[in-house]
């Protein structure tokens, strides 16, 4: 082959195989962590939360999607299933801690109650006074209707 050295391809496709496996062992450690790490948050989260909610109702998410549609603003999203079950009602002031997924929530706040503050993650709020939304998500869905 001349001048060029010979690339040993045994040794390569080792060397190869070591590095992957470092990555892949690496990747699961970095998993593992994180889902520790959201398994804190919902315990923190639900900790926080406890007593403080109940389960709403579609009339209630209703009479806050009203009151947001009469101020002149729109859903963001619809879906052709009805509200799942994973809407509640603040009953107390609340703080909260940032979950994602399958692991968030929507809370809607009624006006005497205050939301302390904390990361929302990829939770929404809907408040009644003013008909605002903090998270930025306004779904609508089948059980949705207005006459």
């Amino acid at each position: 082959m001349g001048d060029k050295q010979e690339l040993d391809l045994g040794s390569a496709l080792e060397d190869f195989k070591r590095e992957e496996k470092r990555k892949d062992e690496a990747f699961l450690l970095r998993q593992r962590d994180s889902e520790m790490d959201s398994e804190a948050r919902k315990i923190h989260a639900r900790d926080l939360l406890e007593g403080k909610l109940r389960r709403a109702t579609v009339d209630d998410y209703k009479k806050w999607l009203e009151g947001y549609m009469r101020s002149g603003k729109k859903p963001t999203h619809s879906y052709d299933y009805p509200m799942p079950g994973d809407f509640y009602v603040a009953l107390d002031d609340f703080g909260l801690e940032a979950l994602y997924g399958s692991n968030a929530i929507e809370i809607i706040v009624p006006k005497n109650v205050r939301f302390l503050g904390g990361e929302l993650g990829h939770i929404n709020l809907y408040f009644m006074d003013g008909f605002e939304n903090k998270g930025g998500w306004v779904p609508v869905y089948t059980n949705i209707k207005f006459d």
